[in-house]
C-alpha cells in the first residue's frame, strides 16, 4: 500500500487531498497488516486537521462495499452513512476496513451514492467491479451532484 497527502488553504477553502492505494486481496495476515497501516496513516492525517479542513481521499481501495449475506442467505444492504446503495458488492476485507474508517471520520464514498460504471475490469473479460472511491465529508453530500471515476486508459 501507499499514499500521499497535500493540504491546500486559502481564505475561502481549506482542504486536504489524500491519494491512497490499498493492496489487492489481502488474504494473508501480512497483506491485511499493510491495509491496516495505510488506513491508520490516513486516519492520522485526518485526526491532525482542524475542523474547518475538508479531507478528500482518492482511493484505489481494491475493496468492495455495500452488501453482505443476511440471515437466510439473502443479500442485504449494509446500513451505513458512509456507503450509498448504488452498485453494491459483497463487502470484502479492504471494503470493510475502508467503510469503518469512513464511518469513524464522518466521510462517505461519494461514488456509491450515484449509478456509475465499474472501475475495474478483469483482463479475461469474466467480470467487473468497483474498487476505486472518491471519499469526502458527509457534511458535503448536499453539495455533490455527481461523482465518477475515469477508467479508460487506452
Amino acid at each position: 500500500g501507499r499514499g500521499g497527502a497535500r493540504r491546500g488553504k486559502t481564505p475561502h477553502v481549506d482542504m486536504l487531498i489524500i491519494v491512497a492505494y490499498l493492496p489487492q486481496d489481502p488474504s494473508s495476515d501480512y497483506g491485511r497488516n499493510h491495509t491496516r497501516k495505510v488506513l491508520h496513516w490516513i486516519s492520522d492525517q485526518i485526526d491532525m486537521l482542524p475542523a474547518r479542513c475538508a479531507p478528500v481521499i482518492l482511493c484505489d481501495g481494491n475493496g468492495h462495499v455495500g452488501l453482505r449475506k443476511g440471515p437466510g442467505g439473502q443479500w442485504a444492504i449494509i446500513p451505513s452513512p458512509a456507503v450509498g446503495t448504488h452498485n453494491g458488492a459483497q463487502e470484502n476485507h479492504n471494503g470493510s476496513m475502508l467503510r469503518q474508517m469512513c464511518e469513524r471520520h464522518h466521510l462517505l464514498m461519494s461514488n456509491t451514492f450515484y449509478s456509475n460504471p465499474p472501475t475495474f475490469f478483469h483482463k479475461d473479460g469474466t467480470g467487473s467491479s468497483r474498487v476505486d472511491y472518491i471519499i469526502a465529508p458527509q457534511s458535503l453530500r448536499h453539495a455533490m451532484s455527481c461523482s465518477s471515476v475515469w477508467t479508460s486508459t487506452g
